[in-house]
């Protein structure tokens, strides 16, 4: 009874401990919104999480690299919202507009994983109060979605060689099938 009573507790501690890691692990996964491939390594994440001014030294007023900062840490883990507030704070006006740029575009690779957090994100901003973020934000949104083309590029139609088919003010009328064609000079 005592060997049976054991391995029953044995079993019953490791099956916990299987189901609390399995939990972890899944609540892990799920919490960014980029593949762990594509995630700013984690020591990295903890040093801007303990100085928030770090991408600001590294970027040198450039905007663009702040704005791929702020991207990278936000999509990796949704929980530094607040270092973000911190770095708007102690930020320049003019590097808070790629800090808002940032905030849209961690807010649109989320919106498909994660789309509770891309709303955390919006309200973030929201609440931020922040002219220059608001206005980095916005810029992202107005931004022209680019055309990618693939292969060739498509050339336009050709005309047709005897000349044209339809004649008139307003292109409305056929023109004469049997005109002669115009001869090249």
């Amino acid at each position: 009874m005592v060997t049976l009573r054991r391995c029953l507790t044995a079993t019953g501690r490791l099956l916990i401990t299987a189901s609390v890691l399995f939990v972890a692990s899944v609540g892990i996964s799920h919490a960014q919104c980029v593949p762990f491939s594509e995630q700013v390594p984690a020591l990295e994440r903890q040093l801007f999480s303990d100085d928030p001014t770090l991408p600001l030294q590294a970027a040198r007023n450039d905007n663009s690299k702040i704005d791929s900062k702020v991207t990278g840490y936000l999509v990796s883990d949704p929980d530094l919202l607040p270092v973000i507030r911190k770095l708007v704070a102690v930020a320049p006006a003019a590097n808070r507009r790629g800090i808002g740029s940032g905030l849209r575009h961690a807010e649109m690779q989320c919106l498909t994983p994660q789309p509770a957090y891309a709303r955390k994100i919006r309200d973030f901003v929201r609440d931020l109060r922040d002219n220059a973020v608001l206005a980095g934000y916005v810029a992202v949104s107005e931004e022209p979605i680019p055309q990618y083309t693939t292969g060739k590029p498509v050339a336009p139609p050709a005309k047709p060689a005897g000349g044209k088919l339809f004649s008139g003010e307003w292109n409305t009328e056929i023109a004469d099938p049997f005109a002669s064609l115009p001869l090249p000079q």
